[in-house]
């Protein structure tokens, strides 16, 4: 094993002892693979903040910044929780009107239909008795997408758009989910119920 090996592994394992204290995935580091639109790739320490705007990595002993529009997908092990991520970048037509590239979670990806995530984060004003005033806190707001037709579609993560989506299977899933006491505003849950129905589904 090479010393910078043996390096990445003790810097992730001191790491993963103080997860506990940051819960937002995107302030850590985890280990992945970023491959980029030239065809290049690296491997090593990755943090995908969706704040700044661009993906970081420690590869090889050195550090890497890259914007959108230099990277083709990445995946990560979420180190708080030991799962594989995997994230493309699409093209997205923001509020302006203007194509912009961004990272996307495949939540559920089969040869029939993908489901995917973007994720927000949203600063909110909270009082502290500190300074007798407010700070601003963040939060993570997932938005839910499906493809189709090379297209990405907005939908909610609600009963009534969840059952838009899904057809004549809509009655299974309820179902599903009252036996399995799941619930569509939670991002665990929808996979969980796309992943059971993802191959008998026809996205409308």
């Amino acid at each position: 094993m090479s010393r910078t090996r043996i390096l990445l592994l003790l810097l992730f394992a001191v790491q993963a002892f103080f997860v506990k204290s940051q819960s937002n995935s995107y302030d850590l580091w985890h280990i992945g693979t970023l491959y980029l639109t030239t065809g290049d790739s690296l491997k090593g320490l990755l943090k995908y903040g969706s704040e700044k705007e661009m993906v970081q990595m420690k590869a090889g002993g050195k550090e890497f910044a890259f914007n959108y529009a230099q990277i083709d997908s990445f995946w990560i092990i979420d180190i708080t929780d030991s799962t594989r991520r995997d994230f493309n970048i699409y093209s997205y037509t923001n509020l302006e009107g203007f194509d912009v590239p961004l990272p996307f979670e495949d939540l559920v990806s089969n040869p029939k239909f993908q489901i995917l995530v973007r994720e927000i984060v949203r600063y909110e004003n909270a009082a502290t008795f500190v300074n007798q005033g407010f700070m601003p806190t963040r939060d993570v707001e997932y938005q839910y997408y499906y493809m189709q037709g090379g297209q990405l579609l907005f939908f909610n993560n609600s009963k009534r758009d969840v059952m838009e989506i899904v057809g004549d299977k809509g009655n299974e899933i309820m179902e599903y989910m009252k036996g399995n006491k799941l619930h569509f505003s939670k991002k665990k849950d929808l996979k969980l119920i796309f992943d059971e129905f993802g191959w008998n589904l026809v996205i409308c």
